[in-house]
């Protein structure tokens, strides 16, 4: 067994969450779909709020786990850009009355 040092053990043990690449390409499409104005479906709507509001809750369960941990981790600008879907749907979502 090779000797490794406690840096290297920990860059092993420790790597920094990032959104997994489905979740970042659902956020894109839903950024896209507000954009170019699909969404005509409320529940279509509705889903994508659950979806981001899941998403939200465990990103934030996330970076306060890593920060009671010592780790300093910045998932601020993906939560802000999450809340700004979150509103934006909740927006259509009212005027498809």
């Amino acid at each position: 067994m090779d000797a490794r040092s406690l840096w290297e053990i920990e860059e092993e043990i420790y790597e920094p969450y990032e959104l997994e690449s489905y979740d970042r390409q659902s956020i894109s499409d839903i950024k896209n779909s507000i954009s170019h104005r699909f969404y005509k479906d409320k529940r279509v709507i509705k889903d994508h709020i659950e979806f981001l509001e899941h998403l939200l809750y465990k990103i934030e369960l996330i970076r306060d786990e890593e920060k009671l941990n010592g780790y300093l981790i910045n998932l601020d600008e993906d939560i802000k850009e999450i809340n700004k879907l979150i509103n934006r749907l909740k927006l259509l979502y009212n005027q498809n009355n």
